[in-house]
């Protein structure tokens, strides 16, 4: 399901694209993004510019939604691959990832999510366990890591469990 002002379809490419602000939705999926390019043969999507995109990880223990979004951004469902690029946050409730790539795999075809990558300049906030959303958390340092940090085995308290940094 797309909503755009203007929509065109290109015959020969396969392609539709919007040169302005759409919204799309699939499944647990929506989002939104200034011009954007699918392809129907390689379900290959090109967020051209300020995507977010909100995705609801129903087998999760955590049914909050995670929102993400960058300067620009890729999703390839055939391959299970995507990411956001340039000033990309991440959010699920009151945790937050920024970076500036993001890489997230997904069962290929679908929309579960499996693992999410945050890559150069990694900054990682969760909220506090046990405390009400609505009540402000106490101001805290951000933890700032290197260009790159590689961490294994490393899971997040949400996030549907599916985080790691590079």
């Amino acid at each position: 399901q797309v909503a755009a002002h203007m929509i065109k379809y290109d015959s020969n490419r396969q392609t539709f694209s919007t040169p302005g602000q759409a919204r799309f939705k699939w499944r647990t999926l929506s989002g939104k993004s200034k011009g954007f390019t699918y392809n129907i043969q390689t379900e290959e999507l090109e967020l051209h510019e300020s995507p977010e995109i909100i995705y609801k990880n129903l087998v999760s223990e955590n049914k909050k939604p995670i929102v993400m979004d960058g300067d620009t951004g890729y999703i390839d469902r055939k391959n299970g691959f995507a990411y956001f690029e340039g000033n990309v946050v991440v959010t699920q409730s009151r945790d937050k990832i920024k970076a500036h790539r993001l890489e997230a795999t997904f069962r290929p075809g679908g929309n579960d999510l499996e693992k999410l990558t945050a890559i150069k300049n990694v900054n990682i906030k969760f909220g506090r366990p046990g405390k009400d959303e609505d009540q402000p958390e106490e101001p805290s340092k951000e933890k700032t890591a290197p260009a790159v940090v590689p961490v294994s085995n490393t899971t997040a308290p949400s996030m549907g469990n599916v985080f790691s940094a590079d």
